[in-house]
């Protein structure tokens, strides 16, 4: 299992972030478990491209199979909109799934 700082530091170098002023920072941007065994990667840090990627593991754990669109492309668009492929056999059990995680009320916030 790769430890995340390792990932950081090779990405950070082979990518130069310190040479690019850029209005946004660059560089790792939500950080999970120190030890991992995937990455998603952006190349516009989106509240859709996060959903998405949560959804997919949502999904894969429950054994259904499916994809980003543009995943297997060399799209290097900002992220705007992402589309989550499912076979047509799944798409109503995947739907349930998604529906009800997402439509759950989140935590509530305390001042």
């Amino acid at each position: 299992m790769a430890q995340l700082s390792e990932i950081v530091s090779y990405c950070d170098d082979l990518l130069q972030i310190v040479e690019y002023q850029d209005y946004c920072p660059n560089g790792l941007q939500v950080a999970g478990r120190p030890g991992l065994r995937r990455l998603v990667s952006g190349v516009s840090a989106s509240q859709a491209l996060l959903d998405a990627a949560v959804a997919r593991k949502l999904l894969r754990a429950r054994g259904i199979p499916s994809i980003l669109g543009g995943e297997t492309s060399a799209e290097m668009l900002p992220v705007l909109e992402v589309s989550l492929l499912v076979r047509e056999e799944d798409a109503d059990r995947a739907a349930d799934i998604l529906r009800n995680y997402f439509d759950k009320p989140g935590p509530k916030l305390v001042e």
